[in-house]
């Protein structure tokens, strides 16, 4: 599996200028290079949303980051509005995956920390990096 998200990784990285946007701080080492090589996905989900193909990751204890999901997008065919938005829907759609088996026992939230837009002869792409946190729910909590 590491081989296979190596691979595409490194297709996504071969010839390619880089433009990265960080909302906040702290998130410098989230980059495609450090999660290729640091990391092991927990997690790979090719999709599509409508038309649009992207491929989820989820990596744990990956650049610093707990618990990390990764979406990648095509740039071109697609404005960035639908981008954004068709990627932000994924997220939700994960972040509900995730409370699948717990009922209402665990609250899951994502926070969108930084994204990439990745230029090379093969691919345009935009990679979107965000932290997914849990929080228990108690029965002080509900009331």
């Amino acid at each position: 599996m590491r081989i296979l998200v190596a691979f595409l990784l490194l297709v996504m990285a071969s010839c390619a200028s880089v433009t990265s946007t960080t909302v906040g701080t702290n998130y410098t080492q989230l980059t495609v290079n450090n999660v290729e090589n640091a990391c092991d996905p927990a997690e790979v989900w090719n999709i599509k949303i409508l038309p649009m193909p992207a491929i989820v990751l989820r990596f744990d204890n990956c650049a610093g980051v707990d618990d990390l999901l990764v979406i990648v997008a095509p740039t071109e065919g697609f404005s960035k509005e639908v981008r954004e938005l068709s990627v932000r829907l994924a997220s939700i759609h994960y972040v509900n995956y995730l409370m699948r088996d717990t009922g209402n026992s665990t609250i899951w939230q994502s926070k969108l920390v930084k994204n990439e837009v990745r230029n090379s002869s093969e691919h345009k792409q935009e990679i979107f990096y965000y932290v997914l946190s849990s929080q228990k729910v108690t029965s002080s909590d509900s009331q």
